[in-house]
């Protein structure tokens, strides 16, 4: 789970595949991804698909990154609702000081956001924190 500046809650619903939010006057939304498994980006977030979302964070610009675990990628999800893949490249792996979608993740299990903006992954299947 992660919160944002204005108090929204973004839950990772990893076994559903979707990212969902509770608004500050405490109604629950459907923000992100289909039921159904994928790796889609979409200009809206509910076409998105997701395969095993699990950890999550919110910069302090609203942009939301997802640990998209089993498609081994970090994805953004921009307070538009726009879904791109902000990292990996899909396959399983690791590759040192790749950058973007040329990065390999085993697994990746959770993401945090600094005030600088930078993101960092817990790198399960490489058991390594990456930047």
């Amino acid at each position: 789970m992660a919160v944002d500046n204005s108090g929204n809650l973004y839950i990772s619903d990893e076994l559903n595949n979707k990212i969902r939010m509770v608004h500050t006057r405490w109604n629950s939304d459907y923000f992100g991804g289909q039921r159904k498994a994928g790796a889609e980006n979409s200009n809206k977030g509910i076409a998105a698909s997701f395969n095993g979302p699990a950890g999550i964070a919110v910069d302090h610009m609203g942009n939301i990154y997802v640990a998209d675990v089993f498609n081994h990628r970090i994805r953004k999800i921009t307070p538009a609702g726009v879904v791109t893949t902000f990292a990996g490249s899909g396959h399983a792996g690791y590759i040192d000081d790749a950058h973007g979608l040329l990065a390999e993740f085993d697994f990746p299990a959770d993401v945090a956001v600094d005030e600088t903006g930078n993101v960092y992954v817990a790198d399960e299947g490489n058991n390594k924190i990456r930047k």
